[in-house]
């Protein structure tokens, strides 16, 4: 199970510039997506092959690792060939991912890097996803490496793998804490060398950055957090808003962060727009800057949605919003369906079967003439909106694939989704729809 420490070093570039923001964010959890999770399950495999001394990541594709959402499990491998889940014991909260070509990849990128520095160093001691405990500085710090290198009175070097596509530097405060930790469990280390790597997004100074930090640079930053953290100890601690309030959870209920967003829509808006823009509505400077804070805003936008839809899914109200289903797609159904074709004046049956959607297909096809392979986009059949063009031109095999696909495709029921209280759409209900399914299960459901 992971620990992860209130003042951490992936967090440090936002408690460090905004001491405030730890308090107004309390005991709510950052929460997790299904990217950082994948990053989870490659991280979990690159500590397995640094710890067994492997190279090729190679011999993992296939493997399945199960990846708890809330971060406070370990993730769980399971070896290829070795089934991960029992469908008669459903477990929560638990993710499923493959090791499969993409996370091969970028997994043996990573070993790549990791040896490449092994073999310039001096019989290098090696740790993996190792704990840096750094209580003797404040007792809310402390975070775990990825890989670390410490060779004896030497350089350490520490590499830490990003799974992401969102482009990270290397000079951050999340790798400089991570040195002022290595640093102290080696004193006798002349500097600490940090390297990002990020196989998956390319940067202009290659997929693995380093950079390095000698001993005074490392006490000297060892003093702005503890000068960080005695600032976050301090009531009413003030809050700042910057670029690091992208994945600050706090930020939809932050009047800041709501400050910021204002002066910069005043800046770049006016209340009145004219008639007609100059052609030169910004300088490349103006946009420049406008440019880095789309990622703050969007992230701001999703949030805002997000609390909004959990807010109506609960049975609470927020005014001039309602949840509506979305757009769904049609799909083929599951398991043995029955069918029947009729021509354009519905006399006469041109087409029956019985079977799955594949076969159903397949005996279509047969009938009419039509290439088997022109109903497939390998390995898979094609989308019900493909396959209703099956046929030449405008001729009746068309007309009849149309009718085909309406008799056999089914369109599931939209997503739950937030609109404007004007949409046309129907309001829909979250506690309904539970009404529904503890009903059917013929349990008493009251409010």
């Amino acid at each position: 199970m992971s620990f992860h420490a209130k003042l951490s070093p992936s967090a440090a570039k936002r408690w460090m510039n905004c001491p405030g923001s730890v308090a107004l964010i309390g005991d709510q959890s950052s929460g997790t997506n299904q990217a950082a999770m994948k990053g989870t399950a490659a991280h979990k495999v690159i500590e397995m092959m640094i710890i067994a001394g492997e190279t090729d990541a190679e011999v993992h594709r296939g493997a399945t690792l199960l990846v708890h959402a809330d971060g406070k499990e370990e993730t769980e491998y399971y070896a290829p060939g070795v089934p991960a889940l029992d469908p008669e014991k459903p477990r929560p909260g638990w993710f499923m991912f493959m090791c499969d070509e993409s996370m091969v990849d970028s997994v043996q990128y990573t070993i790549d890097v990791t040896e490449k520095f092994k073999a310039q160093m001096h019989n290098p001691e090696v740790f993996a996803e190792r704990w840096l405990d750094m209580t003797w500085l404040d007792p809310r710090f402390g975070g775990t490496a990825d890989i670390t290198l410490v060779e004896a009175f030497g350089w350490a070097h520490l590499i830490d793998h990003k799974n992401g596509f969102h482009i990270v530097e290397v000079d951050t405060e999340q790798l400089k804490a991570y040195a002022v930790g290595v640093a102290h469990e080696h004193p006798d280390c002349e500097g600490v060398r940090v390297t990002i790597s990020q196989p998956n997004s390319p940067h202009v100074d290659g997929l693995d950055r380093t950079k390095e930090y000698t001993r005074d640079e490392i006490a000297l930053f060892e003093i702005q957090m503890k000068a960080a953290a005695d600032e976050v100890s301090k009531p009413n601690a003030y809050r700042r808003a910057g670029d690091w309030c992208e994945w600050c959870v706090a930020k939809t209920r932050c009047p800041e962060y709501d400050a910021m967003l204002l002066e910069e829509a005043q800046a770049d808006f006016n209340e009145e727009p004219p008639d007609e823009l100059p052609v030169n509505v910004a300088s490349t400077e103006d946009l420049a800057r406008k440019a880095r804070w789309v990622p703050v805003i969007d992230a701001w936008v999703k949030q805002i949605k997000g609390d909004v839809q959990r807010e109506l899914e609960n049975g609470n109200s927020v005014p001039g919003w309602k949840l509506v289903r979305g757009k769904a797609n049609r799909k083929m159904p599951d398991g043995r369906v029955e069918i029947e074709v009729y021509d354009d004046k519905e006399e006469e049956v041109v087409f029956a079967g019985e079977g799955t959607a594949e076969e159903l297909v397949k005996q279509f096809c047969a009938q009419f003439d039509i290439p088997l392979e022109v109903a497939y986009t390998a390995p898979e059949l094609k989308s019900p909106a493909q396959l209703e063009k099956l046929g030449p031109g405008r001729s009746k095999t068309r007309k009849f694939a149309k009718k085909f696909i309406n008799a056999l495709a089914i369109k599931p029921e939209g997503a739950l989704t937030v609109a404007p209280d004007t949409d046309p759409r129907d309001e829909e209900s979250a506690f309904a729809d539970a009404r529904e399914e503890f009903d059917d299960d013929g349990e008493d459901f009251s409010p």
